[in-house]
């Protein structure tokens, strides 16, 4: 396949993986949220995920902070929960950076 081909499919792959992660620990708000955010994410050669940014809405990132943590703080936490394996392409290892949109949709 190529290289295109294979960095959609990382990403797919990666995302539905995230996604399952996110429903496992369930957001709850005071109010309904219905908004998209756009992860900045970097998966270095050795497999640890890195949060490089957040694109979202200020008010979207209050709602989704708890007392004890923000939600860029839950996100990385997420995220770190899924870096447990080397990133190798040909038996050599490769890092990779991508932006993951996330639909946010909570009552």
């Amino acid at each position: 396949t190529t290289k295109p081909t294979q960095k959609e499919c990382f990403e797919k792959t990666f995302a539905a993986l995230f996604e399952e992660r996110l429903r496992k620990d369930p957001y709850e708000v005071s109010e309904p949220i219905k908004d998209s955010v756009i992860l900045n994410i970097k998966v270095d050669n050795i497999g640890k995920i890195v949060l490089i940014d957040i694109k979202a809405d200020e008010k979207t990132k209050e709602l989704l902070s708890t007392e004890n943590e923000s939600f860029e703080d839950s996100l990385r936490a997420n995220l770190s929960m899924l870096s447990d394996n080397d990133a190798t392409k040909n038996g050599q290892n490769v890092s990779t950076q991508f932006e993951l949109p996330i639909k946010i949709n909570v009552k």
